[in-house]
């Protein structure tokens, strides 16, 4: 029998621009090593060494010492990023209230973080009465789309079953990699939600033989009503997300502007559904607009979902959420959390995958044995091949006059620097056997009614995710912009 595959993940690349240093820590040095000679040209002999001493080692703090992961150059701009906030109000977040308009191809999208850069279309499929919902971002200039899928029980499979759908989801990365793709990004969304306890509701409404508004069925809803919902349900989300302005050639043929860029999309979407058909993943189909609303509304309201699931089982028209109601009405966003007028929320980077081997299933932890409300994210970028390849000569060339550099300084080179060598060549002689490369982030919101069930639920997810051979950081200072990389747009990636 086979050995089971395993995986490793390489170390977080983290290239400076002289000896590994980045910029803010070579310009905090160079401003200690000024300070410093001025320093002494000025005061006495005793006062400078105390002040030169005392110099260096501010210096060395703010440059090298991390803070919850993060080093107090790293901080600042954070921190005077979200003062700023306070004090302006941009950390306050309100809806425009106003009269519904009637049915249109546009809608815009205000999100706490994103602001009015996002709109929402309908695009019609040709030669059908089917619509689609599209996310256009007019700042970047891309249009995302979003399908609903469902898993069949991976954890449950053998070996060879879970290794032949890796390899069938592989493939269809590969296949937006390719030259010419008009694809920027994928992502996959996995949330866990409250069951909205719809599921007696529907098989009601599909097989009752009298009439939705007759007396008989108004009771046995109203029954159903009651029982409320019991557990947990998984959703999951595959976005996908192309760019007009790298493809519009091809947008071009199709019509060009808007509706030639959503039939691309639509197309590249139609050829992604049948790729994870092959890799055994139930495609639902593309979000409509209302439906895409709703996607975006459960995640900043869980309690919502049940609520918009018993108004589509009386009014199927009514399946979704309003676009106009899909953000929150307000926001608040604090040093440590996220604040909607109907939850809490916390959202986490995947700083470190695993570092040592692990099997297919090494995710379940976090994405199985969770009772948190929780969101799973992770955004990839394909690379041109061309692109992928200079990049990692450079990368190379960077890596090993960094290493002469520090020999000369005489720096010792650490085991996480040799890994991170490792994985470069790694990367390399993947990329010489025909692979793609793909930049991603991974990213984890939890959501709570109030912040004492937040602090639980993150201490569960936490637990979860170290279970997994996770480090996750928590994104302290931007959490109203970190929440986003967790709903289905494709952001996060920079």
């Amino acid at each position: 029998m086979d050995d089971p595959a395993r995986f490793r993940f390489g170390p977080l690349e983290r290239r400076g621009i002289l000896i590994g240093l980045r910029a803010p820590q070579l310009i905090v040095l160079a401003g200690t090593a000024v300070a410093c000679v001025a320093l002494l040209s000025t005061a006495s002999s005793t006062i400078s060494v105390l002040g030169i001493a005392a110099l260096v080692a501010a210096g060395v703090v703010i440059a090298f010492v991390p803070i919850k992961g993060r080093s107090i150059d790293e901080q600042t701009p954070l921190l005077v990023h979200w003062v700023i906030g306070r004090i302006t109000g941009r950390n306050r977040f309100a809806a425009s209230l106003g009269q519904i308009p009637g049915e249109k191809e546009l809608f815009e999208l205000r999100l706490p973080g994103i602001g009015d850069e996002l709109s929402i279309l309908t695009h019609h499929v040709p030669d059908t009465e089917h619509v689609m919902g599209v996310i256009r971002d007019r700042r970047a200039g891309t249009y995302t789309g979003v399908l609903a899928a469902r898993g069949r029980a991976f954890a449950l499979l053998d070996e060879a079953d879970k290794s032949r759908r890796l390899t069938s989801w592989a493939a269809v990365l590969t296949g937006f990699a390719r030259q010419g793709s008009p694809v920027s990004r994928v992502q996959w969304v996995e949330r866990t939600m409250a069951d909205p306890g719809d599921a007696a509701a529907s098989y009601l409404k599909d097989n009752i033989a009298v009439p939705l508004d007759s007396p008989i069925a108004r009771s046995y809803l109203e029954v159903v009503d009651a029982a409320g919902p019991v557990s947990q349900d998984h959703e999951v989300f595959v976005a996908l997300q192309i760019d007009a302005r790298s493809a519009r050639r091809v947008v071009k043929s199709f019509g060009g502007g808007d509706v030639g860029s959503c039939e691309v999309l639509r197309r590249e979407l139609t050829a992604l559904s049948l790729s994870l058909a092959n890799a055994d993943v139930v495609v639902d189909g593309a979000l409509t607009p209302r439906l895409l609303a709703a996607s975006v509304r459960n995640a900043f309201d869980p309690g919502s979902r049940a609520s918009l699931a018993k108004i589509a089982t009386r009014d199927g028209d009514r399946r979704g959420a309003s676009v106009h109601t899909a953000g929150p009405m307000t926001a608040n966003t604090s040093w440590t959390h996220f604040q909607t007028e109907a939850a809490f929320h916390a959202t986490y980077w995947i700083a470190e995958w695993p570092r040592v081997d692990v099997d297919a299933d090494f995710l379940a932890p976090l994405l199985l044995r969770t009772e948190a409300i929780r969101t799973v994210s992770v955004t990839m970028e394909p690379v041109n091949a061309l692109k992928a390849v200079r990049s990692m000569e450079s990368a190379r060339t960077s890596a090993a006059a960094d290493e002469e550099l520090r020999a000369r300084a005489g720096f010792l080179t650490t085991s996480r620097r040799h890994r991170e060598h490792e994985s470069l060549a790694d990367h390399e002689r993947d990329l010489s056997d025909g692979h793609s490369l793909y930049r991603f982030a991974g990213f984890i919101t939890v959501s709570a009614a109030t912040p004492e069930q937040l602090d639980s639920a993150c201490a569960d997810v936490e637990e979860a995710a170290a279970r997994s051979l996770l480090d996750v950081r928590r994104l302290d200072g931007q959490q109203d912009v970190a929440f986003t990389y967790t709903l289905p747009l494709c952001r996060g990636l920079r």
